[in-house]
């Protein structure tokens, strides 16, 4: 290699350098732009997803014995499970949209649940499977803007679903993203023998308090899940730049040195060039 192909080898690992740089700060200042709002909220919803579903199961109980209310009250749904994946449009997300994505396959491999997948990544991906399955796609932007909006045909499609479980990572700490499978609802006229359910008093009735959930809360629960799965791709991709960063830091200050060497055996060269009038 000679002293300028390195010169222009160092110049293009700075450039690397300083958009790996530029990447990381963006990633880091829209993390911290929703951060603090989802984090705050996320205990909240949790537990009011748990009440939710706990009244979900105290319906079936006091329903149980007539099947024309429950048909009655589940006929806005179509009876079936869905899963949905929250993937991503572009790479740079480190391990966690690969994980998800991973354990959306495995969960869905063997099961009659339909299907849907959010972000170009995840359909290029799921396309690619030898023994693929149908499935409905939907576009979503990998940042935080009008996501509210881009959501919506989103959650009016799953919406007439029975169970729905959403497949996305959540964020723990810059180098924890682990995969969460969040579940905003359970088919009402599955039977369960496990009774676990928590006891309470409704007011007016168990079916209208369930259906304020439904018709008020149910989007909330799926909205927090995007923010979720942005909030976790955020903090992947910090590290997974920050790694980039390291390595790129590294091959630079290499290949400084060999520039370094280069150019102390050229310099060696003339000085002993200088003196071979004088050495005879």
């Amino acid at each position: 290699m000679t002293e300028k192909e390195i010169d222009n080898q160092i110049k293009n690992l700075q450039t690397v350098q300083n958009v790996t740089d530029v990447y990381q700060e963006v990633a880091a200042m829209r993390m911290r732009k929703v951060k603090t709002g989802i984090i705050q909220n996320r205990d909240f919803y949790q537990k009011l997803l748990e009440i939710y579903l706990e009244t979900q199961s105290c319906y079936k109980k006091t329903t149980r014995s007539d099947k024309k209310y429950v048909t009655e009250y589940s006929k806005n749904t179509n009876g079936k499970a869905v899963a949905v994946l929250l993937s991503s449009n572009t790479g740079l997300y480190g391990s966690v949209v690969n994980n998800t994505f991973n354990r959306f396959v495995e969960d869905t491999r063997n099961t009659t649940e339909d299907l849907v997948i959010v972000g170009q990544l995840g359909k290029n991906r799921f396309e690619a499977l030898a023994n693929q399955r149908p499935f409905k796609y939907f576009d979503l932007g990998d940042g935080v803007d009008n996501i509210d909006i881009q959501i919506k045909p989103i959650f009016k499609y799953i919406a007439n679903y029975s169970k729905i479980a959403i497949y996305h990572g959540i964020f723990k700490n810059i180098v924890d993203q682990p995969v969460k499978v969040t579940k905003i609802t359970e088919d009402i006229e599955q039977e369960n023998t496990d009774d676990k359910s928590l006891s309470f008093l409704f007011e007016p009735s168990v079916d209208k308090v369930l259906k304020t959930f439904e018709e008020q809360l149910l989007y909330s629960f799926f909205d927090q899940s995007v923010y979720e799965s942005a909030l976790s791709k955020y903090g992947a991709r910090m590290l997974s730049l920050d790694v980039a960063t390291q390595n790129v830091s590294k091959v630079l200050s290499q290949t400084k040195l060999i520039s370094t060497k280069m150019k102390h055996r050229v310099q060696n060269k003339r000085q002993l060039e200088s003196l071979k009038p004088w050495t005879n």
